[in-house]
């Protein structure tokens, strides 16, 4: 109760555990895509322009078996807070051009991952743990070959597979209130 902020975290179960061969990095493509645009914030600028504008942060993180996104804002924002996590999770744009836009950012990161001593030793390590065709040997972000070949629709695909409320957790830290239960039913349903 002493706490003047609100933490909100919101996993789905779907991480890149999930990919296949051919569709490796969907998942963090998912993580990249989500909060460039929903209903309320048409492009990731006003998104990110609203959440600092009211001093709090955001980020999204894709796991083995979760894809994460959280939001930390003053107390006194939590029903805002609430409403972002549910456009971020259920109500993606998938607006024009920020597939293409994510797209040369992941393939970016890929470069980059791929260039570090723990990335080469950690692959080296699945590839003489795991046997051939393991889910274990997928890179986590994805190949360049398949991030290059994922379309629109491979996307959609997967939202439509994983973000739903059922496979949801919701982790709330912070003062929330007493009427917490109720205002989570009137934002998220």
């Amino acid at each position: 109760p002493q706490m003047r902020s609100v933490y909100l975290g919101m996993s789905v179960k779907g991480g890149w555990i999930f990919d296949t061969k051919n569709k490796s990095g969907a998942a963090h493509f998912m993580e990249h895509i989500l909060f460039q645009g929903t209903p309320s914030f048409p492009d990731v600028e006003i998104f990110s322009d609203f959440i600092e504008g009211l001093a709090g942060s955001y980020n999204a993180a894709t796991h083995l078996q979760t894809i994460k996104f959280h939001i930390n804002v003053p107390s006194r924002y939590f029903k805002e807070a609430l409403k972002i996590g549910g456009e971020v999770f259920y109500e993606p744009l998938f607006a024009p051009g920020s597939v293409e836009k994510e797209r040369n950012v992941i393939l970016s990161e890929i470069s980059e991952r791929q260039d570090n001593l723990w990335y080469k030793n950690s692959r080296f390590f699945a590839q003489n743990r795991y046997k051939k065709g393991h889910p274990m040997l997928l890179d986590g972000g994805g190949s360049i070959e398949s991030v290059k070949s994922l379309q629109k629709d491979d996307l959609t695909d997967y939202w439509s597979k994983f973000f739903h409320p059922k496979n949801t957790y919701l982790v709330l830290i912070g003062d929330i209130g007493k009427n917490s239960k109720s205002v989570i039913e009137e934002v998220l349903g």
